[in-house]
């Protein structure tokens, strides 16, 4: 393959990328995270308050849940609320995802040369599953990482001169901690202080020349971030709930040891070795090049240059800050990926094409088994979804390079990634396709629920929110989701109200007039796909109807139940 067609390639691809972290970027249905709708209820409130502070929540435990940064992001993409969608919630998430993949390809360049090595870590990055999740959504992950990037960047591109600055280098690394801890909490000082104690190590090879040299701009870094972090607490007009809500049980609560601290940290879903794992499970399809990746930097660990040096410092950084508290995850370790992905691209030639085609192999399952959902869907009666030609031909265009690459190794270098980035799309287009008729509801229902309450079921606190987007104008209150609540039991209760309803079932109540459906994916019920591949009953467990009704029982007032979901009882599907 010459030069330029390889050059051609990294153009589509990175093209590819964008357009798959734009496509249905208002969809309700994207990959999230429950905390998205609860960022955006607070957003919306603090907004309608009319006051930058202090944050706004109609849940008295969910308020000073994050710093102010991401709210107030929130209320200027809408314009204070004024133009309340997704689309523009999420916007500036996937420009600073985007600016992050930037950052890895223009400090590969700037290492190697070569703009191809560059785009290869762009799109290591984008396509990266963890990335594509939190990546996209209104969430505080895509500005924290952008933040904190900057000065391991700063240091790449400085090859290390950074390093000899006593006060102008730490005073500005402090300022973009600072920022990211604005978004997200003071604790990310942490981790930047531990990559920095290594990069002086590094650098000074003696621990006391290393400690004289480090104490100092650390202190100056963690002070300074610490001040522009107190900017929330000095303009806030009630501190003190700060103190309670943020530090004490936002942070503080992290460090539970209430289920005995050494059982959490060596066996379960929180331990360390899980917390290891999820690293390379961050990286979703690619996962096996992540692995490659980590084993030939412990192959060739005394051959590495200062640069890869840096980068794992940088890794090693986060994971020994993020596993000290009992609560770990691997969405804490997301500002690496962009060093994985320079890492990756760095250590390119030297990768096993095992690596590639492996991650191709998973491709062609993943994209198999969107393929087989593809026919029962288009093939079950009962489902009213049309999916679109575009579809066909992204999962077609996934499935053959795939395939390509484990009939052709020498072809998996190039082709694996991108059909990694096929399927991302692809899950965009399907998704995409619920918002179509029969869903979400028609405008003939949100016209008439326009100002009245409407009462819909609650799994996550403030998960009601993102019927805002599909009902706007209405008053949306939640129930506490209860298999046992009928549509029956729930007429009783609320003149307007929505319940999941399966597919087969009929969709009606007596005194209820339906006004409209939508098909909703039921994440937790994914399991039985793996039971019921032959037939249609897989979908029947996978999708539900969310039904929209109107009922003549309801009596004539209810009491609002604005806290229908208690937030440490119930957990995101």
């Amino acid at each position: 393959m010459n030069r330029r067609m390889r050059a051609t390639g990294c153009i589509g691809a990175l093209l590819l990328a964008v357009l798959a972290y734009f496509y249905a970027l208002g969809s309700l249905g994207i990959p999230s995270n429950g905390d998205e709708f609860a960022y955006a209820h607070i957003a919306r409130r603090t907004a309608e308050s009319g006051h930058w502070l202090p944050l706004v929540s109609d849940m008295a435990n969910l308020r000073n849940t994050k710093p102010p940064l991401l709210f107030w992001q929130g209320i200027l993409s809408t314009d204070w609320g004024q133009v309340w969608t997704l689309w523009r919630l999420r916007l500036p998430s996937v420009l600073y995802t985007l600016a992050s993949a930037a950052l890895a390809l223009i400090v590969v360049r700037r290492l190697t040369g070569s703009w191809e090595r560059g785009a290869k870590a762009a799109i290591i990055y984008l396509g990266c599953y963890a990335v594509f999740r939190y990546g996209r959504p209104f969430l505080t992950d895509p500005p924290e990482v952008f933040w904190l990037s900057l000065p391991l960047v700063a240091l790449l591109w400085t090859r290390g001169a950074l390093l000899g600055s006593r006060l102008l280098a730490p005073l500005a690394i402090g300022l973009v901690v600072g920022m990211a801890g604005l978004y997200k909490s003071f604790v990310v000082i942490l981790p930047v202080a531990l990559a920095m104690c290594g990069w002086y190590v590094q650098q000074r090879r003696s621990l006391r020349s290393a400690a004289a040299a480090a104490a100092p701009a650390i202190a100056v870094m963690a002070l300074v971030a610490l001040a522009v972090f107190a900017i929330w607490p000095l303009l806030d007009p009630q501190p003190g709930a700060i103190w309670r809500e943020f530090v004490l049980g936002e942070n503080a609560g992290k460090l539970d040891t209430a289920r005995g601290y050494l059982r959490t940290l060596l066996w379960g879903g929180f331990s360390v070795p899980a917390f290891i794992g999820a690293l390379f499970l961050n990286g979703g399809l690619l996962a096996p090049i992540l692995v490659a990746l980590a084993i030939d930097g412990w192959r060739h660990r005394r051959e590495l240059s200062p640069e890869e040096r840096w980068l794992w410092l940088w890794v090693f950084g986060f994971l020994i800050a993020f596993a000290l508290p009992s609560q770990r995850s691997g969405r804490y370790l997301l500002p690496v990926m962009p060093a994985l992905a320079v890492l990756t691209a760095l250590a390119w030639p030297r990768l096993p094409r095992l690596a590639f085609v492996a991650s191709a192999a998973l491709a062609l399952l993943i994209g198999a088994l969107f393929a087989l959902v593809s026919v029962l869907i288009a093939r079950d009666t009962q489902l009213r979804i049309e999916l679109p030609w575009g579809h066909w031909v992204v999962l077609a265009a996934a499935l053959v390079l795939a395939a390509a690459a484990l009939m052709v190794p020498r072809l998996a270098p190039a082709t694996a990634p991108v059909s990694v980035l096929l399927l991302l799309l692809l899950m965009g287009i399907a998704l995409r396709t619920f918002d179509a008729p029969p869903g979400p509801f028609p405008a003939a229902a949100r016209a008439r629920l326009r100002g009245v309450a409407v009462y819909v079921p609650c799994n996550f606190s403030a998960s009601e929110e993102g019927l805002r987007f599909l009902l706007p104008g209405a008053d949306v209150r939640s129930y506490a989701e209860d298999e046992a609540l009928t549509p029956a039991a729930l007429a009783a209760r609320y003149r307007f109200f929505s319940a999941y309803v399966p597919l087969g079932a009929e969709a009606a109540c007596d005194g209820c007039q339906v006004l409209g459906e939508r098909y909703v994916v039921r994440g937790r019920r994914a399991a039985a796909l793996a039971s019921d591949l032959q037939g249609s009953s897989a979908l029947h467990d996978l999708f539900e109807r969310e039904v929209l009704f109107e009922s003549s029982r309801a009596p004539l007032f209810v009491a609002p139940a604005p806290e229908a979901c208690a937030r440490e009882a119930r957990h995101a599907p």
